[in-house]
């Protein structure tokens, strides 16, 4: 009976690989079809990514509002989201392995997740829901990044450079288009025009009431809800308020909503389509690659690899956290300081931030041809170190110096994170489970500076968020450092003539030596 089992698994291993091979070792066209289809549409939900999770940059002003909060509070919420990432992150990697097979199911159910959480995030009352709407997004981030990385590589293998570079640039493309769904139903006038209070009043309202403000719009209330009198609580709207100060972000919402579940549809129509393909590819992909893993390094650096290991961490949480940071207060920053932008120039703002930012990624994908990947990180932070520090001392009331530094420092922010994990790999193999600690690692970058951004905006002044772009690339700069001295130094993988790690440990290359002292003397 074993036998006969074990003949009868070959037999289904040999179906299954000759839906994706000839017997010539060719992909079959089927399977080059469905490929490029796959890849598709994991780029399609990247960019649905970008959609949901920047919908809130021109948008936090007046989420803000709505459930009575001001710029430290509502930072919590991106914390939230945060941490939703980095769990998300976490359970992944199980996931993704355990149940390759449903991999389409699982990045479908995150964008319906996602989509969900998003559409709801503008008719929440309370910052406690806000927060529990966007972990739930979040979660849903962790699932795609986690899941899309991991499913085009199995899909690629060794020709994955290229998809890889477009999949991070689909995040870009999402972001940039989200202010723009946006802009049309923001404030016309400058928020000095129309303030929105950042905190709410307890107001008797009676049924000749009416409420202009967001979701609401101007209906009456009492009557809509049969009622004479009640308390609700209202932003404090000042007299004389046109319609030019109404916003109606509940739609940009539902339309970004609305576009990422039928991007989730497609993933469950794929798993239908394509569940025969993955049976083999599941096999494939567990694989062992070449090269040496961070996790089987000698017992002896074991205190080494940690140390390495802590600075990458560092390393890989620091663009992200400026990428959050950033992008969600750039708006608020646009508004809030003497330049008194409009909603609506604020948003073209943010959107010159991720068109720069995606242009970058672009760019660095070419430069990557020519340059290594530790001398395109030193490029990049010299010319974002530079831009930062103009942004510090004239960003918030010279016009032009904001509009362009944002968009060289976008531009200059984006390879860093990409080219990190490059870096890295020339080091030490970056294995599924070191993969999924680096996302672990940027998703606490970015829960630590959205809070820290939100907290100094509202304590300090919209000017902290440019210290804090500047910290960020004297931290960064400082670390690249610090672990190309420790690289020089004492490396953690040895590397033979040939380019490939050498792994052996310290003790028998010591014994190696010993032996040729001894025979040596021998022969003497």
């Amino acid at each position: 009976m074993a036998m006969q089992k074990l003949d009868q698994d070959s037999a289904e291993d040999e179906s299954k690989k000759s839906m994706v091979q000839r017997d010539d070792g060719t992909e079959t066209p089927a399977y080059r079809k469905l490929r490029m289809i796959q890849t598709v549409v994991i780029l399609l939900s990247w960019i649905s990514m970008g959609l949901f999770s920047e919908i809130s940059g021109p948008t936090l002003t007046f989420l803000k509002a709505r459930v009575c909060a001001n710029y430290e509070e509502i930072s919590r919420t991106l914390v939230a989201r945060s941490a939703g990432f980095m769990i998300g992150s976490l359970t992944a990697a199980p996931l993704f392995d355990r149940f390759y097979k449903l991999s389409n199911t699982w990045l479908g159910l995150a964008l319906v997740i996602g989509a969900v959480a998003t559409a709801f995030q503008p008719w929440s009352t309370t910052l406690e829901l806000l927060g529990v709407l966007c972990f739930l997004d979040g979660l849903a981030k962790g699932w795609i990044a986690v899941g899309g990385n991991s499913l085009l590589f199995s899909l690629w293998k060794d020709r994955s450079a290229i998809p890889t570079h477009l999949l991070h640039g689909s995040f870009g493309i999402g972001a940039l288009i989200a202010p723009q769904i946006a802009r049309p139903f923001l404030p016309l006038d400058s928020t000095d025009s129309c303030p929105v209070a950042p905190l709410c009043n307890s107001t008797t309202a009676t049924a000749e009431t009416n409420v202009s403000y967001g979701i609401l719009g101007s209906t009456n209330l009492a009557a809509s809800v049969g009622l004479s009198n009640f308390t609700v609580m209202l932003p404090t709207v000042p007299p004389g308020s046109s319609s030019d100060c109404e916003e109606h972000i509940e739609y940009p919402y539902g339309i970004i909503a609305i576009i990422v579940i039928i991007n989730g549809a497609i993933f469950f129509a794929l798993q239908c389509y394509g569940h025969h393909y993955f049976g083999y590819l599941s096999k494939e992909s567990n694989k062992p690659q070449r090269g040496m893993d961070f996790f089987a390094i000698s017992l002896k650096r074991k205190l080494l690899a940690v140390l390495f290991l802590s600075l990458f961490c560092v390393l890989w949480a620091l663009p992200m956290g400026a990428e959050r940071a950033y992008g969600k207060f750039l708006f608020s920053f646009a508004t809030d300081t003497e330049l008194n932008f409009t909603a609506r120039t604020a948003s073209d703002l943010v959107m010159v931030f991720w068109v720069s930012f995606t242009g970058g990624r672009a760019l660095s994908a070419a430069l990557s041809i020519c340059l290594e990947p530790l001398k395109l990180l030193v490029l990049d932070l010299s010319i974002s170190t530079a831009a930062a520090a103009i942004l510090v001392g004239m960003g918030h009331y010279d016009y032009l110096v904001l509009w362009i530094c944002t968009g060289v420092f976008a531009a200059t922010l984006s390879p860093i994170s990409p080219a990190s994990f490059t870096w890295t790999n020339t080091m030490v193999t970056m294995t599924p489970a070191l993969t999924s600690l680096a996302f672990i690692a940027s998703s606490l970058g970015a829960m630590v500076f959205s809070w820290l951004s939100g907290m100094l905006f509202e304590q300090s002044g919209p000017r902290s968020l440019m210290i804090i772009i500047l910290c960020y690339c004297v931290l960064a700069t400082v670390m690249i450092i610090v672990i190309q001295i420790f690289n020089c130094t004492c490396p953690l993988v040895n590397f033979d003539k040939s380019g490939k790690p050498d792994q052996k440990t310290e003790h028998e290359e010591e014994m190696k030596t010993l032996n040729q002292s001894t025979t040596t003397g021998e022969t003497c």
